[in-house]
């Protein structure tokens, strides 16, 4: 699959670069859907660039019908192996479910195991602000982490959870000191409107309408970069990556949830 489209910033003109728009499928079996962009977040965060229609929803969260998996290539590195005897203890959070997020609390390295009512979507919210070090999250079905960052730290992770998974889903976090995970459906995510400014991961979820996010990003330093995943509710889902500074206006419209990826500071304001 091919890499998420790159925004690159020009000195004399801000040029948007080709978007990659990866549209939720009607129920006729089509491949492109959310589905598919919970698989891309597994297999690196590539997901596929052929456009397909947008299907009926359901309240604020798309309904994908589960695609086929295409075998990896040959010679291609395997996906590493989650190992429970990497982490230091197993947490339980219980039953995740609308009006119903589930909290905790732990230290150093965990695996936090939850059940979740279908949905297609969890929001992590992660308060590492006493640990110092790396910090780690993921998921075991992850190949990629959904964050690598130094602590101290504030952050949320959007995790895509497909509706035919196990009802039984887990967090993984690595770090060094005490730290408080609170888990989400995104249907359920508290809103935000106006211009939004912060630091590192972070999840949006925008009750503005607007056709447009203009982005302000200035990188942590020459190894970070900024990926977005927008899923608004018009079910017109959008991923766009950039490696430098950037100042643009994306076409991606809201209201819906915005995930930012990024080690480095941030300012999204959706505009008309």
């Amino acid at each position: 699959m091919t890499q998420p489209s790159r925004i690159r910033n020009r000195r004399t003109a801000t040029t948007l670069a080709a978007v990659v728009l990866v549209s939720l499928l009607s129920l006729t079996g089509c491949v492109n859907t959310v589905r598919d962009v919970a698989i891309g977040m597994r297999d690196g965060g590539r997901p596929s660039p052929e456009i397909t229609p947008a299907p009926k929803r359901t309240g604020n969260r798309p309904s994908p019908t589960p695609p086929p998996v295409s075998p990896p290539p040959a010679g291609s590195t395997p996906a590493p192996t989650f190992d429970p005897s990497d982490f230091d203890a197993t947490l339980s959070a219980g039953t995740v479910a609308d009006g119903a997020p589930a909290s905790l609390s732990g230290s150093g390295s965990a695996i936090v195991n939850f059940e979740l009512d279908p949905a297609l979507m969890v929001v992590v919210d992660l308060d590492c602000s006493a640990c110092t070090g790396e910090v780690v999250v993921s998921a075991p079905t992850r190949k990629n982490p959904l964050g690598t960052s130094q602590a101290p730290l504030t952050a949320s992770y959007l995790n895509a959870v497909l509706d035919d998974d196990s009802p039984s889903q887990g967090i993984t976090v690595k770090a060094t000191g005490s730290w408080n995970l609170k888990i989400t459906t995104s249907g359920d995510y508290p809103t935000v409107s106006g211009t939004q400014s912060g630091s590192g991961p972070r999840v949006l979820n925008f009750s503005d309408s607007a056709s447009h996010i203009a982005v302000d990003y200035t990188p942590l330093d020459g190894a970070d970069s900024l990926f977005l995943r927008v899923f608004p509710l018009s079910g017109h889902t959008k991923i766009f990556g950039n490696d430098d500074a950037l100042v643009e206006t994306l076409d991606a419209d809201v209201p819906g949830i915005v995930a930012v990826s990024t080690n480095g500071s941030w300012t999204l304001t959706p505009t008309p």
